[in-house]
């Protein structure tokens, strides 16, 4: 279990890691994907991607607390395509176990198509193991994104699991599931 922590700025990352460290946890993901206007109207997830200076703060901060594990959860921008261009060399600067990224602007919700353009090109840019997250309703979807990317280190399924409880089921095994045996595993 790691905890996912969604913050506005350095002084806001430092009390959260106070809280998680009292609870034990050594490692933490920091959301710079978060498309909610109650969290970007206050700077926070993906509003971060349009403040270099403030992620700037925030990495050094990751880097001091050298006892800690840290993870990038993010979108490719919050209203352009190409904000994370500003913030990929800051993290490529400071050690990270990965970066998920989900490859859509924040103000697109979870509507309109993945930017699969954008993926590619911020997984060449990229020094950090990457984790591709969006739009994986079914295994096929999966190994799409494995053969496209063959050196990403994984794939994030949200929604799909909602749909599908068993897809990571059905992919490890290469089995599809059918209607009567997911109600049987219920």
């Amino acid at each position: 279990l790691v905890p996912q922590l969604i913050v506005r700025d350095a002084d806001e990352l430092d009390a959260l890691l106070e809280v998680v460290r009292r609870f034990g946890y050594q490692r933490a993901d920091i959301n710079m994907g978060c498309p909610f206007a109650l969290q970007t109207n206050h700077g926070r997830g993906a509003a971060l991607l349009t403040r270099p200076d403030e992620v700037k703060k925030i990495c050094i901060r990751m880097a001091a607390n050298n006892d800690m594990a840290f993870s990038i959860k993010m979108r490719i921008g919050l209203t352009q395509r190409d904000e994370w261009r500003k913030v990929m060399p800051l993290l490529n600067d400071i050690q990270l176990t990965h970066v998920t990224v989900h490859p859509r602007l924040a103000s697109q919700g979870y509507n309109g198509k993945v930017d699969m353009e954008a993926f590619a090109e911020l997984a060449s840019y990229s020094s950090h193991k990457l984790i591709y997250n969006g739009d994986i309703m079914c295994t096929d979807d999966v190994r799409k994104i494995e053969t496209s990317f063959p050196n990403i280190k994984g794939v994030m399924i949200g929604r799909g699991l909602l749909a599908n409880p068993v897809l990571g089921k059905e992919y490890t095994t290469g089995i599809k599931v059918d209607d009567a045996e997911l109600i049987n595993t219920i």
